[in-house]
């Protein structure tokens, strides 16, 4: 049944007690007075919809609020990105030239789990507990009866931890972390995201790959809108804040709070640990080891005879960086060949797995090998089969 715009209106009307735009001062405090309270139900809403910056806050706010007496619910959203897993493997997961050319930023989180895309029609939402509070069926079930208190809409939690609209397509997928004495599982909410966008994202066109790491597994995907499309997010988050909020006895009123995450007393560990997310050494490096295997052929013509080349391409990388290559190559002898390998094997180890990276290496090592143009073509090809592995 479509919630007509009247009755939009209305829930907004009736949730606005539920948000403040807190005054400068208290943001400044706001974990302070977090850390403080007795057993209180608190909600967060970012105001920044940069990735980096919304996953740094996140890991501030679990490093330093005691959540025995407190549980938080930070809801966020960020600009078009691409998140993996603590143990996934970039190269694996996701379409890294697709990212390069939309500029769609690549993270990776810190809990575990699969890959996800968000942009401004997802909401994130992250639940802050004790160890011994940690719960996210409970969670789950509270995202969805909210939102079906607001909507006429069929959401069921499966067995995997996923909601799942009409009994057929996920709208929401799960990650946690956990140490000791306090965890957090948190969540997407797919309500208007752009699904074309996100299918390219996270098509990954690698092959001849094998590795350890964890691996996402694909699923049917939908939008809350596509049930009812007067869902917004102001909406949404005013749903699912209330929700989370009334769980709070009767003489405690709390709001939900818009936080800058720049702004408030913590902003320059906030600031370290964003310049920590966005490094390459974290984003590709933290990958666990993987190896290629590729096999490529091309028929040359020029030569004295029809020549047919097959090319044999093994890789071991370990923490993002070029462990060992090995090529083989058969159907052509040339000296000159031979020695551009022998030189490619030794120069490339140590080198980030990345395209332009190795693309400047091999291109030094070409124009220093004094090949003749019909070897000098063999070798371009070699280049661009390597090249293929990496995106």
């Amino acid at each position: 049944m479509m919630t007509s715009l009247m009755t939009q209106a209305r829930l907004l009307q009736k949730y606005s007690k539920c948000f403040r735009d807190i005054p400068q001062h208290y943001v400044r405090n706001v974990t302070r007075t977090l850390a403080t309270h007795s057993t209180t139900y608190k909600a967060l809403v970012s105001k920044s919809t940069n990735i980096h910056k919304n996953l740094a806050f996140e890991q501030y706010l679990y490093s330093t609020i005691d959540f025995h007496h407190t549980n938080l619910l930070f809801l966020w959203r960020n600009d078009p990105c691409v998140v993996i897993g603590r143990h996934q493997n970039p190269w694996v997961e996701c379409n890294i030239g697709f990212l390069q050319e939309h500029n769609i930023a690549l993270a990776r989180r810190h809990s575990g789990g699969g890959t996800v895309y968000h942009d401004n029609g997802n909401l994130n939402c992250t639940f802050f507990t004790a160890r011994n509070g940690y719960n996210r069926k409970r969670n789950l079930n509270l995202l969805v009866e909210a939102i079906t208190k607001s909507w006429d809409i069929d959401l069921t939690v499966n067995e995997r931890d996923d909601i799942i609209l009409d009994g057929l397509y996920k709208i929401s997928g799960t990650a946690a972390k956990l140490d000791k004495t306090k965890g957090y599982h948190h969540c997407t909410l797919l309500f208007n995201v752009q699904a074309d966008t996100l299918q390219e994202a996270l098509s990954a066109t690698h092959i001849g790959c094998k590795s350890k790491a964890t691996a996402s597994f694909p699923a049917r995907i939908a939008n809350l809108a596509d049930a009812d499309n007067t869902i917004t997010y102001e909406a949404l988050i005013a749903s699912v804040a209330e929700q989370f909020l009334a769980q709070n006895r009767e003489n405690q009123v709390y709001s939900a709070e818009w936080v800058d995450p720049g702004s408030i007393e913590g902003c320059k560990d906030i600031n370290k640990i964003q310049e920590d997310l966005q490094k390459w050494e974290w984003v590709f490096g933290k990958t666990p080891p993987f190896h290629i295997h590729r096999q490529f052929r091309k028929d040359f013509k020029g030569y004295s005879s029809h020549v047919q080349i097959h090319l044999d391409i093994k890789a071991e990388i370990v923490c993002g960086l070029v462990e060992k290559i090995q090529i083989n190559m058969k159907g052509f002898d040339s000296k000159n060949i031979e020695e551009f390998i022998r030189v490619l094997h030794q120069e490339c180890i140590g080198l980030q797995f990345r395209k332009h990276t190795l693309e400047y290496k091999l291109n030094e090592l070409l124009n220093t090998s004094h090949m003749y143009d019909a070897d000098m073509e063999i070798g371009n090809w070699i280049m661009s089969c390597i090249l293929d592995n990496v995106q």
